[in-house]
């Protein structure tokens, strides 16, 4: 009985670890944190969104700006994801009205329903005219304070006059 439970013991925990979020590495980044100024270089959209309707299940945007023409969608669902199990952030604290510069990848066209990862920097709230984020890469995940005009000069992109 007890070799039964040491056995049924040793699956349970081995089997937590295939079930925990784990980030893949980016090439050429040498494990540092992936900012949102290169993940929005690698990834083939870009874009400025509004919070236009909540639910358990996640949040519906409203695409305001397209910075890489890559999509034909005017809105997307962004799923309300688990950041321990399946690397996903959740959508609790996005609130109705508020603005977001996200980064998304698709083989093709974006899906309807999408995701933003905890695995580099997928999104910066841009409703104010200041906001914390991760915009350059770094060794550990650290916020520092960003004006929007420093946002916007970094990326190369206008978000003022889109919000």
């Amino acid at each position: 009985m007890r070799k039964k439970e040491i056995i049924t013991f040793f699956l349970v925990v081995s089997s937590i670890g295939l079930l925990a979020c784990s980030c893949p590495k980016i090439k050429g980044l040498n494990g540092k944190f992936a900012g949102f100024q290169t993940m929005s270089k690698l990834f083939n959209h870009t874009l400025l969104v509004e919070v236009s309707k909540k639910t358990e299940k996640g949040v519906f945007v409203r695409i305001r700006k397209d910075y890489k023409n890559s999509t034909a969608l005017s809105e997307l669902f962004i799923e309300n994801g688990n950041p321990s199990l399946n690397c996903n952030y959740s959508t609790k604290n996005f609130t109705i009205g508020e603005k977001y510069i996200i980064v998304l990848w698709s083989k093709n066209e974006l899906e309807r329903v999408n995701t933003l990862s905890v695995c580099y920097e997928s999104f910066i709230n841009v409703s104010k005219d200041q906001t914390k984020a991760q915009l350059i890469d770094k060794e550990t995940f650290q916020l520092k304070k960003w004006s929007i005009t420093q946002i916007e000069d970094k990326l190369g992109i206008q978000i003022k006059n889109e919000r």
